[in-house]
């Protein structure tokens, strides 16, 4: 995998569980955020926004089997709500 995709994968990993922006993560890669979004999604097929849904959804199903209450991991990544 590019070394640039996988510093941004690393980067979103460890921000699922915080507000984040795309400016941040361009900021961060150092490149300009179209094309961080345009190489992401070139090369893993999905965007970053969706990755970033997909990680946290799967995350949180690995929280309700730990019996975690849900409005703690609606709270926890960003949900609109606890039915979200």
């Amino acid at each position: 995998m590019n070394e640039d995709i996988q510093l941004m994968v690393d980067w979103l990993e460890y921000r699922l569980q915080s507000a984040f922006s795309l400016d941040e993560l361009a900021d961060y890669i150092g490149y300009s955020p179209y094309y961080c979004s345009f190489k992401f999604h070139q090369t893993t097929g999905i965007s970053i926004r969706r990755y970033t849904l997909l990680r946290r959804l799967y995350l949180s199903t690995e929280d309700l089997k730990n019996n975690r209450r849900i409005i703690d991991i609606a709270f926890d990544y960003y949900y609109s709500s606890q039915e979200a």
